[in-house]
Formats: C-alpha cells, structure tokens, sequence
C-alpha cells in the first residue's frame, strides 16, 4: 500500500512538472509572427557622450535584429538633457528607429517635443534626432506652438536639445524665436 500511494504521489508531481502551466515564459503567436531576434519589453536606454548623459529613450516595446538592422521601437518617450544635466525637452510618438551604431533615432506617427526650457511645443509626424550632429529636425509639416501663438512649416530644424527651433517656410502667428543671451 505505501508502495503503491508513493507511485502515485511521484508520478502525480512529474505529470504537474509536465503541464503547460509548470514551464515558464514561452513564445506565444503574436511574438513568433514579430521577425525580431529578441524582443524586449519596457525598454530602457541612455544616450552619453564621455560619460555624460544626453538622453534617456525609453519605449513600451523594442524589436532588435542580429543583422543590425534599427531597433523598432513601440510608445517611445524621449527626454534630452542640457549642458547643466537638467531636462531640456522630452518627446513622445508612437513608433520609432534607433540606430544602434550612431544611436540616431527617427520617430513617426503623432510626434510631440515639449521644450523645458523655452515653454515651446512642435508637432510633426516624423522627426529625427541625431546626437552625434547635435541636431533635431523634420522635412514634413510641422506645427510650432510658442505662447499661445501657432506657427505651421514645411519642417523644423533644432539643436539636440530641442532649442532654437527654426520652421520652414512658416505660416500663421508669425513671431521671432526669443534672443539668446550671451
């Protein structure tokens, strides 16, 4: 009898080791159809120069390849940090590519930069940032919020800090961009 109930307590816990619920984290279909190599979820990455951060990208997904290949990134934040260490601006989009050689970043779909620093907002569709050239910009239309005025463009041009903002070819509430002090 004591044979015979430990037979069965044994092979009742090395069929619940066998179970599907017993096995871990596995692929499921949605990630299996991706084509990504690894897919990462809550990702989290900072941008340096010498040991000094410039960036922090964070996104709620993150497709990376073996080949290579930009980093597809889903529901990005961005922030950019000035010279003195504090945010300087921070953007928000839906989508988005990062280099992972030059760390060069090109974000699509409801693309928002709220600047810390001057109050300003600018909205594209698509934008890119590049922080080896110190430059953000975007060639499609854009759309400059600053005090309340709104100024449309053909695109932007920026420092990687999302200052001194320039609009293409702008039209609507025209103002200059503030005067930097020296």
């Amino acid at each position: 009898m004591i044979r015979w109930a430990l037979l069965v307590v044994m092979s009742l816990t090395f069929l619940a080791g066998c179970g599907a619920g017993g096995g871990g984290p596995t692929e499921g279909r949605d990630f299996d159809d991706l084509g990504a190599d690894k897919v990462v979820i809550k990702m989290r990455h900072y941008i340096t120069n010498d040991g000094v951060r410039q960036a922090l990208i964070l996104a709620d997904t993150a497709f990376f390849y073996d080949d290579g290949s930009p980093i597809e990134l889903k529901g990005v934040e961005l922030t950019l940090y000035g010279e003195s260490g504090g945010v300087s601006a921070t953007l928000t989009s839906e989508t988005a590519s990062l280099d992972p050689r030059t760390e060069a970043l090109s974000a699509r779909g409801n693309v928002v930069v709220i600047s810390a620093e001057e109050g300003h907002q600018v909205e594209s569709e698509e934008l890119h940032y590049d922080p080896g050239l110190d430059r953000i910009w975007s060639d499609l239309p854009t759309k400059l919020t600053r005090d309340g005025k709104v100024t449309e463009g053909d695109g932007f041009r920026s420092d990687g800090r999302g200052l001194n903002v320039r609009v293409i070819s702008p039209r609507g509430q025209i103002e200059p961009p503030p005067t930097m002090s020296s």
